[in-house]
């Protein structure tokens, strides 16, 4: 992303479409009121954390959103996902394929979308899953 100066004041150029889909789901989130935010540290590395932040529906079927920063050594990944409906883990279904660090194989993998507690799986790959809010 970039700022470029025109003659209307500054603009935003996104360097992927991709980048533009995070950048949307970043704002619609801002917007929301009933969320809860976690914290991904590595503890052999503390001051090199991921975040995931989701936000509830009011009712039980309603949209839940979720963005995550997940860890990949000295970036993060990042991942924008939705879910809908009764009956399932929402917040594991909109998490599900996140890309993220597995600090015991030292692999890229994604998250699963299992039915139940994403944190269980970023756990099991070596982090300390805080929620913060």
């Amino acid at each position: 992303m970039q700022i470029v100066h025109t003659d209307k004041g500054p603009s935003v150029v996104y360097d992927s479409p991709s980048e533009r889909k995070f950048v949307d789901a970043v704002k619609r989130m801002e917007k929301r009121t009933n969320c809860a935010a976690y914290a991904i540290v590595n503890p052999a590395d503390p001051e090199r954390w991921g975040r995931i932040v989701i936000s509830y529906p009011r009712d039980g079927a309603g949209r839940l959103y979720a963005i995550a920063w997940l860890p990949n050594g000295s970036e993060n990944l990042r991942h924008a996902g939705s879910a809908q409906g009764y009956g399932y883990d929402k917040a594991t279904a909109a998490m599900g394929g996140a890309q993220f660090l597995n600090l015991k194989t030292g692999a890229v993998e994604r998250l699963a979308d299992q039915g139940w507690d994403f944190s269980h799986q970023l756990r099991e790959a070596g982090y300390i899953v805080i929620r913060a809010v």
